[in-house]
């Protein structure tokens, strides 16, 4: 789950010096675009993760990863305000998807008695991404330009794709 995490990060790491900076488009205006993930998450989020509660987990996050990949890679091609939004839209539904799918798999897979541990080490995996992946993001962008670094995003997002298909089967814990 780490390389789609680490990519999801980008909002907030290279995806606003790149809007500003490559895209010469204003700080207040990245601002507003990212009231575009911010909307649709607390109109969308909720509906979506209950119409995708009966999918198989695999299915779910392989779903969220390829489309966190799939939306940053895409602005490799973005130069426009609406190819933007557009981008935002794609990652955001991958976030809505694998986040939610991601903490219920670990759940389902843990041992009642080592529950704990098991969620303790997911934040632990998604505080890691979030320290390093703007981090990680910024050093490919300013070596090697941004489009180098939004291709390297769709293809984590893949790396992400292919492990979950290495995942064990879901053990539903009845506590029994």
């Amino acid at each position: 789950m780490l390389p789609a995490s680490m990519v999801i990060f980008q909002h907030i790491g290279a995806m606003p010096i790149f809007v500003v900076n490559d895209l010469k488009f204003s700080p207040s205006l990245f601002g507003l675009l990212s009231m575009v993930n911010t909307v649709l998450i607390i109109i969308i989020e909720v509906p979506l993760n209950i119409s995708m509660s009966k999918w198989p987990e695999r299915l779910s996050l392989a779903l969220g990863a390829f489309l966190i990949g799939l939306g940053f890679g895409a602005m490799a091609y973005a130069s426009s305000i609406p190819a933007i939004i557009i981008t935002i839209i794609i990652w955001t539904f991958g976030e809505m998807i694998f986040f939610p799918s991601s903490a219920s798999y670990v759940a389902e897979i843990a041992p009642p008695e080592k529950r704990g541990e098991y969620m303790g080490f997911f934040q632990m995996l998604f505080s890691a991404s979030m320290a390093f992946g703007p981090w990680l993001g910024t050093i490919v962008y300013e070596h090697s330009g941004a489009k180098v670094l939004w291709i390297w995003a769709f293809i984590f997002g893949l790396l992400s794709v292919i492990m979950i298909f290495f995942l064990k089967e879901r053990k539903i814990n009845t506590g029994i």
